[in-house]
């Protein structure tokens, strides 16, 4: 990369940093806006191709121990199955690693901040960050397209993707191109088959009758949970897809009985300096939640049952240690998270609900695999 270009991709870097965090088997669905942030002139299909070699490639961590899909395993609907996800040094992180599920859906990307909003920046967030190190590139960004371009594979795989020789980097190989096809692959995650789609597509037996009952509570009176979670992917107030979706405070904490939240993870205060905002998350998808856990974005609650419980309670009691207080009295919680009390077969029913977002062919869809040979 030469100094000049290595000069503005630290400027972007900085930037984020700053502000916050032809398939060998099965097919791929490009969908028809695919961005092309960098290089307009990109084939969708090789360019999804090579996002998948490179998503799945540990030869992006500095160690060569970590790949993407490290922290974003597919059979975990694209998460870690940590409470806090660990980067490539074992450095723990404050927050766990949000699914890739429908991302392409997803107007926000972070936790707890508004930016960056395209995947290929977010990209460099996990690949350059230093705070904390999760990939821990920052500064080996020539020996990784010395790594890239020593693969004889990627020469064919750039050379499809990208026609053109890139300005930069040696040959087709750039970090910008790379950044480009791993956000192509990551908008093919598109997860539409689960049994409440195929309920919602008019199949009525794809639902099982306590599902159903589940469902009645989940978007009623009685739970609740749809005036945050609805929509096609069940993460916003609004039936709309391109409404976006909020942030948050659902009584998981209240340290102070004011509201305070643990210091280096209370929500978008962190990026606003406003403070009503403190505690305030951005509403994840409910899509395969069943396999996502632990849940919230600290991971504090291990089962979906205890999720749902919290959500009903209207927030969490913390009896004792470093983080007690009553988020249920958190003066800051949205008013939409009363509590709710509901018989056991509701219960039951409502957990019956949330296992039938569960998309067992996008957990398993072989397009979305590792393509390479065991290492």
């Amino acid at each position: 990369m030469s100094t000049k270009s290595r000069a503005r991709f630290a400027l972007l870097v900085a930037v984020i940093l700053a502000s916050g965090c032809a398939p060998e088997e099965g097919t791929v669905e490009i969908p028809g806006f695919i961005e092309t942030t960098f290089d307009g002139s990109a084939s969708p299909p090789a360019l999804v191709e090579l996002g998948r070699h490179l998503f799945h490639d540990r030869r992006l961590s500095v160690n060569e121990a970590r790949a993407c899909a490290t922290c974003h395993e597919q059979k975990k609907g694209f998460t870690d199955g940590f409470a806090r996800s660990i980067g490539a040094t074992l450095q723990v992180h404050p927050r766990n690693a949000p699914t890739l599920t429908n991302v392409v859906h997803r107007p926000l990307l972070n936790w707890r901040h508004p930016t960056p909003t395209s995947l290929e920046a977010q990209l460099l967030v996990p690949l350059l960050g230093t705070a904390p190190v999760e990939m821990g590139m920052d500064g080996l960004e020539n020996e990784l397209l010395s790594r890239l371009a020593n693969e004889p594979t990627y020469q064919t795989l750039f050379a499809a993707a990208f026609p053109e020789p890139a300005p930069f980097g040696p040959g087709l190989i750039s970090l910008e191109r790379a950044a480009q096809a791993i956000a192509a692959f990551e908008r093919t995650l598109v997860s539409d088959d689960s049994p409440f789609d195929r309920f919602r597509r008019g199949q009525p037996g794809a639902l099982s009758e306590v599902a159903r009952e589940g469902m009645a509570v989940f978007f009623g009176p009685r739970g609740g949970c749809g005036q945050c979670h609805n929509g096609p992917d069940l993460d916003r107030t609004s039936t709309q897809v391109t409404d976006p979706p909020g942030y948050f405070n659902v009584g998981l904490y209240d340290l102070d009985g004011a509201g305070a939240y643990p210091a280096g993870n209370q929500g978008l205060v962190e990026a606003t300096g406003v403070a009503s905002d403190m505690g305030r998350f951005r509403v994840p998808t409910l899509r395969n939640v069943a396999v996502t856990g632990p849940y919230f974005h600290d991971g504090s609650t291990s089962s979906l049952r205890q999720a749902i419980q919290i959500h009903l309670d209207g927030g969490r009691w913390v009896p004792e240690g470093p983080r007690a207080g009553d988020g249920r009295m958190n003066p800051l919680r949205d008013p939409r998270l009363a509590p709710r009390i509901l018989s056991a077969r509701e219960l039951w029913a409502l957990e019956v609900f949330l296992r039938h977002v569960t998309d067992e062919g996008f957990l398993t869809n072989p397009a979305f695999a590792d393509p390479w040979p065991s290492r």
